[in-house]
């Protein structure tokens, strides 16, 4: 149902536009003949006969009518702030108890999910931290420890568990801590070692996003209503349900080992922790807490649409609708293909795991199902990226020694150290004419979002909110997806320090500029579009 004023596209229910408050139908009035008492036509004065409809002599209606009892026809409004609440409603309690069972459903179904991914991926992580350990020689010396003391050293047990799935799931990056204080016959050593993982890999977001999806639907199912406010109180009340238990769980989440011991000929102190960030772990899991819950709660209304009922609930929701769907679509697409190409090389890409024969990721190669995903998903966001003339970046540091590698669609490779090799490679690939013939597919998703709020009023409003809010999530997704990985410190003994880190990414602030002006400028080019063939 369109609104005969201001064109407005409104739910097949509503009584009033949701942008200008004009009155969408009249409620259905019933009519009662009165009796006709008059002795002379009210429009030419001549004698009325009792009985006739009409007036003999002008042929003008002798009729009247008058309203059924309690049937009125209801005014018109002047303005939408009659028709939208001035403001969300107080604080109830039983906002919170309608939220409980669904946040606890969430939270049974991301372990659930977490606890199916930590058994194809616990045997590639502590690989990859007894390898680390046998660098620093720790196995070695817990080994030497019962020749020095009665009695043994109590063993290492594994580093990686559910919780430190359920972490990563909602992108919290573990530090790693070990540290050695002792002295062994009479020989003094100290050291102190910190590693930091910087997790970006996006794939993990499905186990939140399943769980919270899902408690979204059962809050909207269990209090049916049409009104966007009461979807947003569901989605926060699970929100805040759930970023109270995943920042509680966070402070017993990890690894911990700690041993000491002072005897004759022999001191020392072990320590080994696996911590996570208390703050980082409330904002990141209220965030996805209300924005994967609110999109389950809105898909409940139909079982069908999601976001797209924001156009039907408040002014600007068409805008929001669109800067939400465009870079799911496209980092779906490219997942796809990115999927697809890599399928269909998978005996290519098992001879290539002979480089890494007897080595943790070995293992991984072996699950080549896992990979291929975790790697599509990945990339396709990182090429969506791309797409929008933000380069990625490459950098390296070894104690404060820093070297960085960058690629950009239009700006090429740029690196520290000679960058013919890199070059060669994309020559010979054509992967930079795939990505620049690749700018049509989010210019053509642009022009559409255009061409969809051109039939919006407050046009220009619209295609403001629409590229703000789509680079504040363009600007999210890359700081999301950052990946890397450091390490500092050293020995007492030891000359220098250790340093040394990578990371592998895109600038936020950087992707926040040129994704708002890219959206923006197609956009309004997408309005032209609709008003020429309006005007055709």
């Amino acid at each position: 149902m369109f609104c005969k004023n201001c064109g407005t596209e409104n739910l097949s229910t509503a009584n009033y536009c949701i942008n200008d408050g004009t009155l969408l139908k009249r409620a259905p009035v019933k009519f009662r003949v009165k009796e006709q008492k008059a002795s002379f036509c009210s429009e030419c004065g001549g004698n009325t006969t009792k009985g006739y409809n009409y007036c003999t002599k002008c042929g003008s209606s002798n009729l009247q009518y008058t309203h059924e009892r309690g049937l009125a026809s209801p005014k018109e409004l002047t303005n939408i702030t009659a028709v939208l609440p001035q403001k969300m409603p107080g604080f109830q309690f039983t906002y919170v108890k309608n939220a409980l069972l669904p946040a606890l459903i969430a939270i049974l179904i991301i372990f659930g999910l977490s606890f199916s991914v930590m058994k194809t991926s616990e045997k590639v992580f502590n690989s990859l931290v007894d390898d680390s350990l046998d660098e620093m020689d720790l196995a070695g010396l817990i080994d030497e420890i019962p020749l020095e003391r009665e009695g043994d050293l109590p063993k290492l047990n594994k580093m990686y568990g559910i919780s430190d799935i359920v972490m990563a799931s909602n992108l919290q990056n573990p530090v790693i801590a070990v540290s050695v204080d002792g002295e062994i016959s009479g020989d003094a050593e100290q050291a102190t070692v910190e590693a930091a993982a910087k997790n970006g890999f996006i794939i993990y977001l499905l186990i939140p996003f399943i769980g919270l999806f899902v408690a979204g639907m059962i809050a909207s199912r269990r209090r049916l209503s049409s009104k966007l406010q009461d979807h947003v109180i569901n989605a926060i009340g699970i929100a805040v349900l759930y970023s109270i238990f995943m920042t509680i769980f966070s402070l017993f989440a990890g690894y911990s080992y700690d041993f000491n011991t002072d005897q004759k000929n022999f001191d020392m102190s072990l320590d080994i922790s696996t911590n996570y960030s208390f703050f980082k772990t409330f904002i990141m899991t209220l965030l996805f807490g209300f924005f994967f819950s609110g999109l389950g709660s809105l898909f409940a209304v139909t079982f069908r649409r999601a976001t797209s009922l924001l156009s039907e609930c408040i002014p600007s929701g068409e805008a929001i609708h669109q800067a939400i769907v465009i870079p799911f679509r496209g980092i779906l697409l490219f997942s796809v293909i990115i999927f697809a190409y890599l399928s269909s090389k998978i005996a290519e890409i098992k001879e290539a795991g002979a480089f890494f024969f007897d080595t943790p990721f070995e293992e991984l190669l072996d699950k080549s199902f896992m990979l291929i995903a975790t790697v599509s998903v990945q990339f396709g966001s990182y090429f969506w990226n791309l797409l929008h003339f933000t380069p990625i970046t490459f950098t390296q540091s070894v104690s404060g020694s820093e070297e960085s590698f960058s690629f950009g669609i239009f700006s090429g490779i740029e690196s520290d150290r000679d960058p013919t090799f890199f070059e060669d490679i994309l020559v010979g690939t054509d992967v930079d004419l795939y990505l620049k013939l690749a700018i049509l597919i989010p210019v053509a998703l642009f022009i559409w979002a255009g061409f969809k709020l051109e039939r919006k009023p407050n046009v220009i409003k619209n295609l403001v909110i629409f590229s703000v809010v789509y680079a504040v999530i363009m600007s999210l997704l890359a700081a999301f997806t950052d990946i890397g990985f450091g390490l500092s410190g050293g020995s007492e003994n030891a000359e220098d320090a250790l340093e040394f880190s990578l990371q592998l990414g895109f600038g936020p602030f950087g992707t926040f500029i040129k994704s708002l002006l890219f959206s923006f400028v197609f956009a309004f080019l997408g309005t032209f579009i609709h008003k020429s063939k309006k005007h055709a």
